[in-house]
């Protein structure tokens, strides 16, 4: 393997001070146009709502697992979720 360049390290972070070492925050939405993703590909828009809502039914009993939930995920900067996981782990460890 390669050693990674300073540029390619400047792009990662251990904000957690996890003992696994450093890591990347990403954008995980997708980059796929609709026309890409062969299971929304040519849904009209009230097909695509419908094909979203029964998706999301059936993993439901998988998210409702979660012990943390953050709502607005899209408007919290990955920090503000670091911290709400940091400070759910401190109160459950002082339990």
């Amino acid at each position: 393997l390669l050693s990674r360049t300073e540029k390619q390290l400047s792009r990662y972070k251990n904000l957690d001070k996890d003992p696994r070492g450093l890591w990347s925050s990403d954008n995980y939405v997708s980059n796929k146009s609709k026309t890409e993703r062969p299971l929304i590909a040519g849904k009209s828009r009230e097909e695509l709502l419908a094909f979203i809502a029964s998706a999301l039914e059936k993993r439901a009993p998988y998210y409702e697992q979660s012990k943390i939930v953050i709502r607005g995920i899209n408007d919290v900067q990955p920090e503000e979720v670091l911290r709400l996981i940091n400070e759910y782990n401190t109160r459950r460890d002082a339990l």
